[in-house]
């Protein structure tokens, strides 16, 4: 069985593979071992396009040409990172910024690498906690043991170390919500960031008197979250949960979902000053540009707002790091950084 080259180039290649045996006609000898270990090489790259050749694959695949092969083989070792090619030396002398997050978060280390720029990495340690549950009593435990948690990160050296957790930062009660970036900063000497207090100051230098909120908490939460906002001279008119009761209910939420819930309260946004979109435990910082031009109103998230703190105290400029209007009109400066 063969197949004309794209073009009329190349050599015609029919290449099978049955259980572990190779065959090919249109070669022999050494080349058509070497063809056999160029398609063993590709294998993974020319299937993701293609829906072809995979492993453990027992039927009969066809790979047009072996310039073809070339041209695919050379496009993969592009897509690579560079130093795994060997061109750059890697070392250690590096800034860096450190979060402190809940055993079961796993948004922060999504959104936080694809909003800060080169030459920075994220530390992460996290806090220990009885279970997943959303009730206080569960979310509060974690604070019990951040003065080790931020010890132990403290030995990566970052410039700042953020406690990247809404809910642990204002169940406390109103005035405490300071507390965890007090304790980061006893323990460690290193700078302390909590979210709490990184929103309030994100919703003010941004001009936002009255907003509306947007979470996945259970409704207690949630009536603590508006007192919170309250103390510091928020007007809150209402609230939108999703009333998710444990941290993998949270993980279900994708960004589009939480988007469209922001859109659907339109009517009410309009009497509003902006949006504040809570949590640091689901993914939405990949809308907030698209909310901000529908709403015409400005946009704030749990993890934007901390990583925006974060990136102010370590003299970074966040323009052009697609964090809407807190990024773009409220970071840093290059010329200032």
């Amino acid at each position: 069985m063969s197949v004309p080259p794209p073009g009329g180039k190349g050599t015609t290649m029919v290449i099978g593979r049955v259980g572990k045996s190779w065959a090919s006609a249109g070669a022999s000898g050494a080349a058509r071992h070497e063809n056999a270990m160029t398609m063993r090489r590709n294998e993974e790259v020319m299937a993701a396009p293609r829906g072809g050749l995979r492993s453990g694959c027992d039927v009969t695949t066809i790979i047009r040409s072996t310039s073809e092969i070339a041209f695919r083989s050379t496009e993969f070792n592009q897509r690579r990172p560079r130093h795994s090619r060997g061109n750059t030396p890697m070392d250690n002398n590096i800034r860096r910024l450190g979060i402190i997050i809940p055993p079961g978060n796993v948004a922060v280390e999504r959104e936080f690498p694809l909003h800060i720029p080169p030459g920075i990495v994220v530390n992460t340690n996290r806090l220990g906690r009885p279970d997943s549950n959303q009730t206080p009593e569960s979310i509060l435990a974690m604070n019990d043991t951040l003065a080790q948690t931020a010890r132990d990160l403290a030995q990566a050296y970052p410039e700042v170390i953020a406690y990247v957790c809404t809910g642990g930062s204002f169940l406390e009660g109103p005035g405490n919500e300071a507390k965890p970036a007090k304790t980061i900063e006893q323990v460690t000497g290193i700078p302390g960031v909590s979210t709490s207090i990184a929103v309030v100051e994100a919703l003010r230098v941004l001009g936002v008197r009255k907003v509306l909120l947007v979470g996945p908490y259970p409704h207690p939460i949630m009536k603590t979250e508006v007192a919170f906002l309250r103390h510091y001279g928020f007007e809150v008119p209402t609230y939108e949960t999703f009333e998710c009761m444990t941290s993998e209910a949270n993980r279900k939420l994708t960004s589009e979902q939480i988007a469209q819930r922001v859109l659907d309260k339109r009517s009410l946004i309009e009497d509003c000053d902006g949006v504040f979109i809570s949590c640091t435990n689901i993914l939405v910082m990949d809308q907030i540009e698209r909310l901000e031009r529908e709403l015409s109103k400005p946009v704030v998230s749990s993890n934007q707002a901390t990583l925006w703190d974060v990136l102010r105290r370590m003299k970074v400029d966040s323009r052009g790091l697609r964090g809407g209007r807190l990024f773009e009109q409220h970071g840093v400066t290059a010329a200032a950084a």
